[in-house]
């Protein structure tokens, strides 16, 4: 929706330490000190050039480097030239004030003794060079930016200033904000969206105050930062996912809360044909992102949908479905089939590996090797249902003749004929990685050819061939670390 309308979005990841101040903001130590002093010199710059009134003479009482400023550019800048500038633009103001009550009523329109028919020939700008208005908008351009130095200057002062969180920054900016697992996060800092989400959409900043110095995040847009209650704009929208209150560690959410949402359920996606369209659209980026049309995976791609598929729903249905199976919590998703599109992809397409070699080890990389893991499940039971499943990998590639399936069945079988180490590449055949700049070490004492440590490293290799994490679990003391 974000790219449909063009509209931004902002993600904010829930969590049990999720605190009020990471959604709605809060006070930070005051950055970017030089950048402000910047700020008040260019605009004390940009008062004298622009000053106009021959009575009062401005250049007398500047400090010498504003003076410079316009003349060298880039002048030596005092350590305490806030302290000046701020001093210098005051000082104007009392004369200001001081003249208020004699000349400078004399130079100020009274747009209330105007007749009508003047006014109206001012409005149309019939005599806009009237010399009483030219001065009266002086004044009020002195007066602005002596302002604005001021604020400038109490902005270098404070040692803390305000930082808008993500939810005040979408309400005034009218993008998108996406609580994912809101459920995750604590009552208290949730309560706070409660007035958000009432049809008048405001939200009060009592942790802000009142007025105040200029919030961190409006420099460029003063609305709204003197005042602590801010009202969303027009095309603001608040989305929320989680997970249903029964998961592991998971909580329902207040009936208040519960009640300001459009709950909407989404079913996870078991319908074969879904599937397959997401499965065919995965293959088709992949092969756009590489520019390539590789003959290969093109001509097997609808054949590797389909035996994915059936694969899917023999998993699924008679493995996962079946009461004696230790595989009722392991059913295969949407993101596991996404996972397996993927490394297909990217073996064929960057290492040149068959297609169908691809697919049998995207079954392995996808969830094989991890059968059984975090369920107490013994390795006997967990080794017999993934050879079952090897078993029905190999008969769905039958047909396609001579298949290198090299360390897919017997991950064990010839690692050390297989190791792969030359000056750009290392791995185990087919799986390999880049080498990097740094020198290896000739003193490390890794054996990489020993059994286990092969049969490890070739796993972590097929692994690294997605941009996707890699967990390590065994008991103490096996050397996953290491």
């Amino acid at each position: 929706m974000s790219i449909i309308l063009q509209r931004q979005v902002t993600v904010v990841n829930c969590h049990a330490s999720t605190e009020t101040s990471d959604i709605l903001g809060g006070f930070r130590p005051v950055r970017g000190r030089q950048i402000i002093v910047q700020e008040m010199i260019d605009k004390s710059v940009a008062l004298v050039q622009e000053w106009s009134d021959s009575s009062f003479d401005v250049n007398a009482i500047a400090p010498q480097f504003i003076l410079d400023y316009a003349k060298l550019k880039h002048p030596d800048i005092p350590h305490d030239a806030p302290k000046q500038v701020v001093e210098f633009i005051r000082e104007i103001g009392n004369h200001y004030r001081s003249s208020k009550g004699s000349s400078t009523e004399s130079s100020m329109i009274d747009n209330e003794k105007l007749s009508s028919k003047k006014r109206r020939k001012l409005s149309n700008g019939i005599i806009s060079d009237h010399p009483k208005l030219i001065v009266s908008a002086h004044y009020q351009r002195v007066e602005n930016i002596c302002r604005e130095i001021d604020d400038l200057y109490q902005k270098y002062s404070a040692l803390f200033e305000w930082a808008d969180g993500p939810l005040v920054c979408s309400m005034k900016n009218g993008s998108f904000l996406l609580l994912d697992e809101m459920s995750l996060a604590e009552d208290a800092v949730l309560e706070r969206l409660n007035s958000v989400l009432e049809p008048s959409r405001t939200l009060t900043l009592a942790e802000k105050g009142g007025k105040g110095s200029t919030c961190a995040h409006d420099l460029a847009n003063t609305s709204q930062t003197s005042s602590s209650e801010i009202r969303a704009q027009e095309e603001f929208r608040i989305f929320a996912t989680m997970n249903p209150g029964g998961d592991f560690g998971k909580r329902e959410l207040s009936p208040a809360l519960r009640s300001r949402f459009t709950e909407i359920w989404v079913p996870s996606v078991s319908s074969r044909s879904d599937i397959g369209l997401v499965l065919e659209r995965s293959f088709s980026s992949a092969i756009e992102h590489y520019a390539m049309q590789e003959a290969s995976i093109v001509s097997a791609m609808p054949e590797i949908v389909q035996m994915m598929l059936d694969y899917f729903d023999w998993f699924n249905i008679e493995v996962c479905d079946d009461p004696s199976s230790f595989c009722n919590d392991f059913k295969l998703s949407l993101r596991d089939m996404l996972s397996w599109a993927k490394f297909i992809a990217e073996v064929v397409l960057k290492n040149k590996v068959s297609p169908y070699s691809a697919y049998v080890h995207g079954a392995s990389l996808m969830h094989l090797d991890g059968l059984g893991l975090g369920t107490g499940v013994s390795n006997h039971d967990a080794a017999v249902t993934r050879n079952t499943a090897k078993a029905f990998l190999l008969n769905q590639i039958a047909s396609q003749g001579a298949v290198d399936l090299t360390g897919f069945q017997d991950e064990l079988h010839r690692i050390n004929e297989f190791m792969i180490a030359t000056e750009d590449r290392f791995g185990i055949d087919p799986f390999t990685i880049s080498m990097g700049n740094e020198q290896v070490s000739t003193s490390m004492d890794f054996n990489f050819r020993a059994p286990t440590t092969g049969l490890n490293l070739r796993r972590v290799l097929r692994g690294m061939q997605i941009s996707k994490p890699i967990l390590l679990e065994g008991s103490p003391g096996v050397g996953k670390t290491r």
